[in-house]
């Protein structure tokens, strides 16, 4: 009787922490999905419903460049280069700013490609898209981009997050929103990125 009571609070004990960790599970991929309705909702217009596929669809496209980044200001090679020679010297580039940015980089790039159709009479550089084997880096590669700007030579070079589309019409609209408001009086006012998502908050 002594083993069985025993092995009844053992049981019992097992029960309540997986419980436990069930709800905590729960709570953080609810909370997830809660900061990704706000973000959607404050770009669509407001519907009785937000269609769940839509919510999954874009939970899919975020999970789908999370091992991006995007390099802006790089510029256009030589146009009397072949798109091979165009290609290599875009690799020979960017791998040398992601050296500067991260010297002891450890993840694998994977892909180094630019976004968009190429045009001799485009004067604006497309952007560059560098995708790694993971993501566990990019934020170290996205931070110290930052110091690009006191080399002379990618002084107009920065890097950002893959944003999926609307991830972009939402942090247009709240830049528009910081606008506004500091227009109106409100200081130290920025944009800081919480789990992800980029919210208004008043600096201390």
């Amino acid at each position: 009787m002594n083993q069985f009571k025993n092995f009844k609070e053992l049981t019992d004990s097992l029960r309540h922490e997986f419980t436990n960790s069930l709800n905590l599970i729960r709570a953080d991929f609810e909370a997830q999905i809660n900061n990704l309705k706000m973000s959607m909702t404050s770009v669509i217009p407001p519907s009785p419903v937000v269609q769940t596929e839509e919510i999954i669809q874009e939970v899919i496209e975020r999970q789908k460049r999370q091992n991006n980044i995007i390099i802006f200001g790089i510029p256009e090679q030589d146009n009397s280069l072949d798109n091979t020679q165009r290609t290599e010297q875009d690799n020979l580039v960017t791998n040398n700013i992601l050296h500067l940015v991260k010297p002891l980089l450890q993840t694998n790039v994977i892909k180094i490609q630019r976004l968009g159709r190429y045009n001799l009479n485009n004067t604006r550089a497309r952007p560059i898209k560098v995708t790694f084997d993971n993501c566990t880096e990019i934020s170290d590669i996205l931070r110290n981009g930052k110091n690009l700007k006191s080399k002379e030579e990618f002084n107009i070079v920065s890097l950002s997050l893959d944003r999926t589309p609307k991830q972009l019409e939402y942090y247009k609209l709240l830049k528009q929103q910081l606008t506004e408001r500091i227009a109106k009086g409100e200081n130290n006012l920025r944009i800081r990125h919480f789990n992800g998502v980029p919210k208004i908050v008043h600096l201390n």
